[in-house]
């Protein structure tokens, strides 16, 4: 899916999971957090920037709902017929 939308990186956990090593015996996912377990951030990852990204909205094509970022915020709004407006979600 992220090729698919061409995002380049991606994580799907935040916080490191020491809890895992003791119960799975999945040393290896334990370290997988952008942060460690008592919430603090990872110092690889304080230095890094994304840059400024175009404005995106993205309409939900059973409600048509539309979500939408924009300078660090993320809005919902009322319904849209807008076709211009991505359908990224069903």
């Amino acid at each position: 899916m992220a090729c698919a939308y061409n995002i380049k990186f991606y994580y799907y956990i935040a916080f490191d999971c020491k809890w895992r090593v003791a119960t799975d015996d999945k040393e290896v996912e334990a370290d997988f957090g952008m942060f460690h377990e008592n919430r603090v951030m990872k110092s690889n990852f304080q230095q890094v920037t994304t840059g400024c990204r175009e404005p995106r909205a993205t309409r939900n094509v059973g409600t048509n709902l539309v979500l939408s970022e924009k300078e660090g915020g993320l809005f919902m709004s009322s319904k849209s017929n807008n076709t211009l407006v991505r359908l990224d979600v069903t």
